[in-house]
C-alpha cells in the first residue's frame, strides 16, 4: 500500500493541479516585475531589520530576500515564552 501522502494527492506534493496553478502565477510575477521589485526591497528590509541587532534579547538576525529571522534570547526558566507574545501585551493582541 502506498504511503498516506501519496494516497491523498495533495496539491503541494507535486499534484498536477498545483503545478497548473503555479505556472501562470509565476508568469504573472515575472510579467508584472514582482521578482525585480522584491529584489529591490532586499537591502531596505535587511537594513531595517539589522537595526534591531543592538536591542535587548536579540541574539542574531538573518535575512534572505524579503524574509528575516530574528533569534531571541530565552527567558531563564521559561524556554519559548519570549517568542510566544510581545512583552507587556496580552496574548490576544496581534502585532502583525
Amino acid at each position: 500500500m502506498a504511503p498516506l501522502y501519496r494516497q491523498s494527492r495533495l496539491t503541494y506534493s507535486g499534484h498536477p493541479l498545483g503545478v497548473t496553478a503555479a505556472n501562470p502565477a509565476l508568469d504573472l510575477y515575472r510579467d508584472e516585475g514582482l521578482f525585480d521589485w522584491a529584489r529591490s526591497l532586499e537591502p531596505v528590509l535587511a537594513d531595517a531589520v539589522h537595526r534591531l541587532k543592538s536591542s535587548a534579547h536579540v541574539i542574531d538576525i538573518k535575512t534572505i530576500g524579503v524574509a528575516a529571522g530574528i533569534d531571541l534570547a530565552p527567558i531563564d526558566g521559561a524556554l519559548g515564552l519570549r517568542g510566544a507574545r510581545p512583552p507587556n501585551l496580552p496574548f490576544s493582541v496581534r502585532i502583525w
